[in-house]
């Protein structure tokens, strides 16, 4: 009995806050300025990385017996560059 109090006690104190959010956004930088060719204006400058619908894959068998987070990895896609990439999470 005293074990499982001592185990409940270090998870609650170790144990971290709840993450409601799957996909942190994060922005990229443009040098220098594009033109987009269908309506002939400028591209702004710094964009948002578009994730891709049905990339979301567990990348590893591992999870964190403490805060029962595995890692995550999905594709994402620039509208600038025109370029795809992969990201990581936690969950």
């Amino acid at each position: 009995m005293k074990r499982i109090l001592i185990a409940a006690l270090v998870q609650v104190l170790v144990a971290g806050h709840v993450d409601a959010g799957w996909v942190k956004k994060s922005g990229t930088t443009v040098t220098t300025a594009t033109v987009n060719p269908l309506s002939v204006t400028p591209a702004p400058a710094v964009a948002q990385l578009q994730p891709i619908v049905g990339s979301v894959r567990r990348t590893s068998h591992f999870t964190n017996p403490f805060t029962h987070k595995a890692k995550y990895s999905y594709g994402t896609y620039n509208p600038l560059s025109g370029q795809f990439g992969t990201s990581t999470f936690r969950r």
